[in-house]
């Protein structure tokens, strides 16, 4: 499915603040069972949980809305599709999204802590300053969504065993070399690195995309997608510039 949406820090704040303000709305249980509908397919789905002005969602275009199973899709008013989805609904997609995305981006920003003083490479400081503002904005994100929802993060030795096996994740052994490492070599490593770690966090999105409800993780797994996949063309060819 496509999601043609922009990625920014300010839309992850505007994410955070409908994060924050769902939580004090008289919502269902956090302890209520999680739901089996089908997930919504349109990125029209993150409107109904950011409260918007009718009069901005109705200058939207036409949402496609997929069918229950053996039925067609239906194209639908943007005003109507953003009042077809529950910002309290989730289902266990969205909470593993939510939950293995924060130890996933902090992994990043560590990966980006051993830039300063072993680069001098200008565009792999910019990116990295970029890469690290984004992702510490939507670690946020994704610990108040947890918190509002009674779910808990992964701590202790569950959380050492779910970072060695989720997609992209960086070994000790390779931040060992990426630390002994400068100038151009660091700068390869850390593209090395950082394109896989990115392919992986797609990969979580995509899951999301296909399995979750809620319209939050819906919106950020989009965000993640659109910002990820074009720093990894960036990386690739700054990668390939300095010559594998």
């Amino acid at each position: 499915m496509k999601h043609l949406l922009r990625t920014t820090v300010s839309a992850v704040a505007v994410l955070a603040a409908s994060v924050v303000l769902s939580g004090c709305t008289d919502s269902p249980s956090a302890d209520g069972p999680g739901t089996t509908t089908s997930a919504p397919g349109t990125a029209v789905q993150a409107t109904a949980s950011l409260d918007l002005d009718p009069s901005a969602v109705q200058s939207a275009p036409s949402a496609i809305v997929p069918g229950e199973p053996g039925e067609p899709n239906k194209t639908v008013d943007a005003s109507v599709a953003a009042t077809m989805f529950d910002p309290n609904e989730k289902n266990d997609a969205d909470v593993e999204f939510a939950t293995m995305m924060v130890p996933h981006h902090e992994q990043a920003v560590r990966l980006i802590g051993y830039v300063k003083g072993r680069t001098e490479n200008p565009e792999l400081l910019a990116l990295a300053d970029r890469m690290r503002e984004e992702q510490s904005a939507e670690i946020a994100v994704f610990k108040a969504w947890l918190e509002q929802r009674g779910e808990s993060e992964l701590t202790g030795d569950d959380l050492a065993e779910h970072v060695k096996h989720m997609a992209g994740s960086i070994s000790e052994e390779q931040f060992t070399e990426l630390e002994a490492a400068s100038g151009t070599a660091f700068d390869k490593i850390f593209y090395t690195l950082m394109i896989a770690h990115h392919k992986g966090a797609m990969e979580m999105a995509d899951n999301t995309l296909g399995y979750g409800v809620n319209p939050d993780m819906h919106k950020m797994a989009a965000d993640v997608n659109t910002s990820q996949n074009a720093q990894v063309r960036t990386m690739e060819v700054l990668l390939s510039e300095l010559g594998r």
